[in-house]
């Protein structure tokens, strides 16, 4: 194979396990609206089987065994998924205050008067080139 096929193989296999957008999105959604109550049972145990089922398991945060023998599961965090959803929707803006105590707006207005004057200066006939 040469260098050319082996990288559009490469490429194409990135584009075919790549996750878009729409679907990060979508992922994000579920775990914010807690989708994994619906396979909660009356006895408290999930029903994994049909979370698995119904293409559910990126819902999963992760497993473990808790003293007694018994598989525990442990979901993404709503709030967490509603934070990232905020941001992404723009919902939420950092904001920073800047605070110049010596700042005078008189002193400023000068300065940049006198840098206008130095600019015409320099325009002047006697600097034409």
């Amino acid at each position: 194979m040469q260098a050319p096929e082996v990288k559009a193989l490469v490429e194409q296999r990135i584009a075919e396990k790549a996750m878009a957008a729409d679907e990060v999105l979508l992922r994000l959604a579920e775990q914010a609206r807690a989708e994994q109550s619906e396979y909660l049972r009356s006895d408290g145990n999930v029903d994994l089987e049909r979370l698995l089922g119904d293409g559910k398991g990126h819902l999963i945060k992760g497993t473990s065994w808790d003293s007694k023998g018994n598989l525990v599961i442990s979901f993404y965090d709503a709030q967490a998924a509603l934070v990232h959803l905020g941001k992404y929707l723009g919902l939420f803006t950092d904001r920073i205050q800047v605070v110049d105590e010596d700042w005078d707006p008189e002193k400023w207005r000068e300065k940049q008067e006198r840098q206008l004057r130095d600019v015409e200066a320099l325009d002047g006939p006697d600097n034409v080139e």
